[in-house]
C-alpha cells in the first residue's frame, strides 16, 4: 500500500499547523462540486462537518475536493489525482454556472 497516496486522496487540510490529517469519516465522503456539506478544523485538531445545503433522507452527503468556483475544465484537471470524473449537476448541466 502507498502511505503518501492514501495521504495525498484522504487528508483534509488544517490550517493552524499548516498541514493535514487523516479522518476517517470525511474520508468517506463523496465529492461535489455542488457540495452539501464543509468542513472546519480547530485548534485541537478535531474536525467539524456542518451542511451548508439541505440533505434529505437517502442524499448522500458531500464535500468538495478541490475549489469549487473554478472553471468546469479545471475542476477536471484538478480531481485526475483522486481517479474519477465528477458527474456533479455543476459538471453535467450547469458548466461553469459558478464563474464569476
Amino acid at each position: 500500500v502507498d502511505v503518501f497516496g492514501i495521504y495525498s486522496a484522504n487528508s483534509h487540510s488544517i490550517s493552524t499547523i499548516d498541514g493535514g490529517g487523516l479522518y476517517p469519516a470525511a474520508a468517506m465522503m463523496e465529492h461535489s462540486c455542488a457540495f452539501n456539506t464543509h468542513y472546519v478544523t480547530h485548534d485541537d485538531l478535531t474536525l467539524h462537518c456542518h451542511a451548508v445545503a439541505p440533505i434529505r433522507s437517502g442524499d448522500p452527503i458531500t464535500m468538495t475536493y478541490i475549489g469549487c468556483y473554478l472553471p468546469t475544465a479545471e475542476r477536471h484537471r484538478l480531481l485526475q489525482k483522486y481517479f474519477f470524473r465528477c458527474t456533479c449537476e455543476l459538471c453535467l448541466v450547469h458548466p461553469d454556472l459558478v464563474r464569476a
